[in-house]
């Protein structure tokens, strides 16, 4: 895993570039803000997101914004980490150029700048993906 740490200082360049260079505060997303209101209620009914948020919240005392901020981040991150994976299963040379890739995705950096339950799905879904993958390539059941 040498070769993911350049890769994930370039995407956290990128992501700071974007976070303090755009203009967020409408909290762009598909209902974020309905998420960070139930979150701010304590609602956690079926909603995994606002559940995600109060763990934030509680655990590192953030804000609800705050810890939005950091859980879109930490989706991007695993929707990288999963990319990674998924290419580790086959060498690690294309691993570094599939996350370098993935690092200059747009969707990728899109999803680390939303609010609501768009970037947990996205993250949790290509972390998913690329643990499946990289544990079937190392035979584990």
């Amino acid at each position: 895993m040498k070769g993911f740490a350049p890769i994930l200082l370039l995407f956290l360049f990128l992501q700071c570039l974007l976070q303090f260079g755009l203009d967020l505060r409408d909290l762009p997303g598909a209902a974020g803000t309905e998420t960070l209101y139930k979150a701010a209620l304590g609602e956690r009914k079926e909603n995994y997101t606002v559940w995600v948020l109060l763990l934030l919240q509680y655990n590192f005392s953030l804000s609800i914004l705050n810890s939005a901020k950091v859980c879109s981040f930490l989706a991007g991150l695993g929707a990288l980490s999963g990319a990674y994976l998924a290419a580790a299963a086959m060498s690690k040379r294309a691993a570094f150029y599939t996350a370098l890739l993935c690092t200059c995705w747009t969707m990728t950096h899109y999803y680390s700048i939303m609010m609501g339950a768009d970037p947990l799905a996205f993250g949790a879904s290509w972390l998913s993906v690329g643990l499946c993958w990289y544990g079937a390539s190392r035979g584990w059941k």
